[in-house]
């Protein structure tokens, strides 16, 4: 009966079941919660070790999951390998006797300094210079080596990069032109491409098929994945040879990307994600528009709000770009975004949104009340029963002259709000005098 809610931790649909169709969405994921702990107990019954790198970029939903199966560690033979870097996001566990955190601090002036001597055992450098690498790297490990490699290769501290950002990029320099530009376009794909990908490139006239030893030659960039994907073994790198491309370049390699995810499945809605992205970044704004709302959809579905906040505002950047698109397409993205923020409990980014909203509903005085009601919800929230009554008063007076059954029914509703606001201002003889005109603008229009 709940498969449906398994398959959407994989981001595949499934037409939903009677049971799913009956479910309320206050319990869809705490249900989602407990069939995927289920499902997992199946399929790994046994002791395992569950790696997972990088954990400030997963998104709420996810890290939701994460942290309720974290709760469930002391009944299962599981143990979770969890990275991640000292910022805000992504999943971050929480704590209880079952977590166990190591703080990764800078080495200690020694320690770097007695890692740089073992590192450089096979080609020694100079004490001063040894000392100038263990200062500047700042107890990076990482920064560490990349010093002492150009250490090295120039015998001396005059060319010494300032930052991991610059070493990763004098990284890329230091390659040969040909290996250089693989580097480079490989970026377009992101962190992860399987090698085949940059045929891609060749088909379209930019660049060669690599040769098989030049990802020997490369080895020390990437990492190989099981699947036979390889990653870059280090974001920074990645990011230095995506910036060393120029710009109508790196625009085409994403165009051609885009094209061939979207040529090679079977149901590229699939990956609209991805797709948003590469079209986007290619300049193409009403496959952007399209794939990026297509997706921000899905995730909202999926309960990861701020991944779909950020989906939504990368379409809409896209359809402020077409010039033939209709205001109301995006005044409705608009206010999916700002409904978006507000299930994630980001009232004032909601609040900004909606009022954004408004003067592209100018022309919809049903849509602008609509509008102007979901401002006074976020102001009643936040407790300012002034400004949600203030809104509320413009949503009914959007709606005069106007005849429909929607506007009245509309209406209602909005009287219906102003009770509850009053109610909860205290304003009780207020409160039903509308609660009173709400019902009998209910009545007058059948609504049970």
């Amino acid at each position: 009966a709940w498969l449906p809610l398994i398959a959407m931790t994989f981001d595949v649909e499934m037409t939903a079941t009677p049971e799913m169709e009956l479910l309320a969405d206050a319990n869809r994921r705490t249900r989602l919660h407990e069939s995927v702990r289920r499902f997992l107990e199946i399929v790994i019954p046994g002791p395992a070790l569950v790696e997972i790198e990088n954990a400030h970029h997963i998104d709420e939903a996810s890290a939701e999951l994460l942290s309720y199966l974290t709760g469930e560690m002391p009944t299962r033979p599981w143990l979770f390998a969890v990275a991640r870097r000292p910022v805000a996001g992504g999943f971050d566990p929480p704590k209880s006797d079952t977590v166990v955190r190591i703080e990764l601090k800078p080495l200690a002036p020694q320690d770097a300094l007695r890692m740089a001597q073992l590192a450089t055992q096979q080609s020694p450098l100079p004490g001063h210079v040894l000392d100038v690498v263990a200062k500047r790297s700042g107890g990076n490990p990482q920064f560490l080596r990349d010093l002492l490699r150009t250490a090295i290769e120039s015998g001396g501290v005059a060319d010494l990069p300032d930052s991991a950002e610059a070493a990763a990029m004098a990284q890329i320099d230091d390659l040969s032109p040909e290996d250089r530009s693989v580097v480079r376009r490989a970026a377009v794909f992101g962190i992860t491409f399987h090698p085949r990908m940059l045929a891609w490139f060749a088909d379209e006239g930019e660049g060669a098929v690599p040769a098989a030893a030049m990802w020997e030659r490369l080895r020390e960039l990437f990492d190989e994945e099981p699947d036979g994907y390889l990653r870059f073994r280090r974001t920074l790198l990645r990011d230095a040879a995506y910036e060393g491309l120029p710009f109508r370049l790196r625009r085409k390699l994403h165009a051609v990307v885009a094209a061939r995810l979207e040529d090679e499945m079977d149901y590229p809605e699939e990956a609209a994600g991805i797709l948003s992205l590469h079209y986007f970044e290619a300049g193409d704004h009403p496959r952007a528009w399209r794939y990026g709302s297509l997706a921000a959809l899905r995730a909202e579905a999926a309960y990861s709000y701020v991944e779909a906040a950020r989906l939504y505002t990368r379409a809409l950047e896209a359809g402020r770009q077409i010039p033939d698109l209709d205001k109301g397409e995006l005044a409705e993205v608009q206010m999916l975004l700002g409904s978006t923020w507000n299930r994630a409990g980001e009232f004032q980014k909601a609040s900004e949104i909606f009022t954004a909203t408004r003067p592209l509903l100018s022309s919809d005085p049903l849509g602008e009340s609509g509008l102007l009601m979901k401002l006074s919800q976020l102001e009643e929230k936040l407790g300012n029963y002034t400004g949600a009554l203030r809104y509320v008063d413009e949503a009914r007076e959007a709606l005069k002259g106007l005849a429909s059954e929607d506007a009245a029914r509309t209406a209602a509703r909005a009287a219906a709000w102003s009770a509850t606001v009053l109610q909860a201002e205290g304003r009780t003889n207020d409160a039903l005098s509308w609660a009173e005109r709400a019902l009998g603008e209910a009545e007058a229009v059948d609504d049970a």
